[in-house]
């Protein structure tokens, strides 16, 4: 631990097993729940052959997501696990992986993802044609997110669309679609930067107005887009369609709320499978 003063305390842990909404994949999850006197600094890792999940739960529920690495728990597990749970400053801490890419068609011959499953259905639908991986899980497109933009569009009716956290492009082509004009996609690490800009959503200089901005981020990167990325946007959009996280910790985007609601206010909120996806509105009078 890079803080002496600070503590970890593993309070419980458990397994679950749970189909995924998106995917229709069955995915095996070792939880575990810690508690500790730093809760901003803590950083996390688990680590199974050569993969990992993402970095940081800052909420102090880890999960490790191990689909198709553990045979049946009475058989005993397929292999060793590693965890490391370290108080690391967040200036020092290591850097997220990106995501690798696949062809939709290559999910589907690797079995990450079942044919008649919620994530194929929106990708015919709207002529996607890539999802990407994050170690060993399978992350996008967000199929939430794509339920939730079908939902708000009659009220927003957005001409132009700013998607910061582009990834597979999927929420770009969903723009597209339903009748969005002018839109911009931006990633770190786009697969195809002909479509995609390549810049990181947390220092693109945003120059243009945009009817809808699309936030959908890592988890762990919630307190740096309510602190940093909000504060930027509030007079270059009408409306934010943002991918909060997990329904489960809804008190804490209530908290990030309070703290908005001099640039934005809630003007819807969806609960999509365990996400919980909120529509910001600007604070200015834009309509």
């Amino acid at each position: 631990m890079a803080d002496p003063k600070a503590t970890i305390r593993l309070q419980r842990s458990w397994w679950t097993v749970y189909q995924n909404a998106a995917t229709g994949c069955l995915i095996d999850v070792l939880n575990i729940r810690i508690a500790s006197n730093a809760p901003n600094l803590v950083r996390g890792n688990f680590t199974h052959l050569h993969h990992s999940a993402p970095i940081g739960f800052n909420t102090l529920y880890l999960q490790g997501y191990l689909d198709h690495f553990l045979e049946s728990l009475e058989h005993g597990l397929s292999d060793r696990i590693d965890v490391r749970v370290d108080v690391t400053p967040e200036s020092s801490s290591s850097q997220y992986s990106h995501p690798r890419y696949l062809g939709l068609q290559e999910a589907l011959d690797l079995h990450l993802v079942t044919p008649d499953s919620p994530l194929v259905s929106y990708s015919r639908k709207y002529g996607i044609n890539t999802v990407s991986l994050y170690g060993p899980g399978l992350i996008g497109p967000t199929t939430e997110m794509i339920a939730a933009m079908e939902t708000i569009w009659p009220q927003v009716t957005p001409y132009s669309v700013l998607d910061l956290f582009g990834g597979t492009g999927a929420l770009s082509n969903v723009s597209h679609r339903l009748g969005a004009k002018k839109i911009l996609s931006v990633d770190a690490a786009p697969p195809q930067p002909s479509t995609i800009q390549t810049a990181d959503a947390f220092s693109f200089p945003i120059t243009e107005f945009f009817d809808l901005i699309l936030v959908d981020h890592f988890i762990e990167q919630f307190s740096q887009v309510v602190r940093d990325l909000f504060p930027r946007l509030a007079n270059r959009t009408r409306y934010i369609l943002w991918n909060a996280g997990y329904a489960l910790y809804e008190s804490i985007v209530n908290n990030a709320l309070v703290d908005l609601e001099h640039i934005f206010s809630p003007s819807a909120r969806l609960v999509v499978n365990d996400c919980l996806i909120v529509l910001l509105k600007s604070a200015n009078d834009y309509e």
